[in-house]
């Protein structure tokens, strides 16, 4: 057991359980509310999150130790990722409650790892540097060439909208995150928020711009537009920190409520960002509530 890999599997674990519990989210699972979802609570991310624990590991036991060519290791991960995968559907009684965090951590813990042993540290430019280089060509490899073949919602999405999903979000290098998850964060704790108040403005930041595929799968090409541009005006008019929008927030929850919409691929890169701050910075500098 290497101490560091558990280090970096625990910062994994606080990303997921803490944008999974965060209350106050449009559309989404927190500590008090099931969102828009009928199929899973709270419980249901606790279990899958526990089952998904020691795969979080491995992943990033296996990128500390990897020597082979970069651009290969996603390729011999993925065997590891579908037993992950059905450990978390057997714990969650086959809802899927967190595949698209499983994909991108699993990715990314792996990279976390080889970059902590061949470096010394991890930092998020080397990090998106690696990913792009490791997801090189997912897109053309199973979106473009399988466009015939639509099974899974991934394909189907392609073959519907050319939304490239988790997929193209690792082949750009988590561009999203980059560009958005990381500053919103950041900007969120030079203004003093609170760990909850943080990850709801990184949240809606990421919803004014991630084109969502779990948006898009639920309600389609109008209902993704309509969002993005309710979560840009609640960014515009302050989002947590101004009681205009504020309201504009209470806005976009009664819209998802009512249209049963929830923006599961923005809030798997809330996680993705929080985690890879903690890997990057060590800890967070506001209070935890």
């Amino acid at each position: 057991m290497e101490p560091v890999c558990w280090k970096i599997t625990a910062a994994i674990l606080q990303g997921i359980l803490l944008e999974a519990a965060t209350p106050g989210k449009p559309g989404l699972v927190c500590y008090n509310s099931n969102g828009s979802h009928d199929d899973m609570n709270i419980l249901t991310f606790m279990a899958g999150s526990a089952a998904l624990t020691p795969y979080f590991y491995r992943f990033t036991e296996f990128g500390y130790w990897y020597r082979g060519d970069i651009s290969s290791l996603l390729k011999q991960l993925r065997p590891l990722g579908l037993e992950a995968e059905q450990s978390l559907l057997s714990a969650t009684g086959g809802v899927n409650t967190q595949r698209g965090a499983l994909f991108m951590l699993g990715l990314l813990g792996a990279l976390a790892g080889y970059l902590h042993k061949t470096e010394g540290m991890i930092s998020a430019t080397s990090l998106f540097s690696l990913a792009k280089i490791t997801a090189a060509g997912l897109v053309q490899n199973e979106l473009v060439l399988c466009a015939k073949q639509t099974k899974t919602a991934g394909e189907k999405l392609f073959a519907s909208y050319g939304a490239t999903g988790i997929r193209g979000e690792a082949q750009s290098g988590f561009f999203n995150v980059a560009q958005y998850g990381l500053p919103a964060l950041m900007s969120a704790f030079k203004q003093k928020a609170t760990l909850s108040q943080a990850i709801v403005f990184t949240l809606l930041n990421l919803m004014a711009h991630v084109e969502d595929t779990t948006i898009l799968w639920r309600g389609g090409l109008s209902s993704l537009q309509t969002l993005q541009k309710m979560a840009q005006e609640a960014c515009a008019s302050g989002s947590v920190f101004s009681t205009a929008g504020l309201a504009d927030l209470e806005t976009l929850r009664n819209f998802c409520q009512e249209h049963r919409l929830s923006p599961g691929g923005s809030a798997d890169l809330v996680s993705v960002t929080l985690t890879i701050y903690l890997w990057q910075e060590g800890c967070f500098p506001v209070a935890i509530t």
